[in-house]
């Protein structure tokens, strides 16, 4: 999470993250 903070990527990062995890738990 530290790398990707650095590119300034996080926010959709953690966006992708939770759509994913969603559609696994759904």
């Amino acid at each position: 999470m530290g790398k990707i903070r650095k590119l300034g990527k996080w926010v959709p990062y953690e966006l992708s993250e939770n759509s994913i995890g969603r559609r696994l738990n759904s």
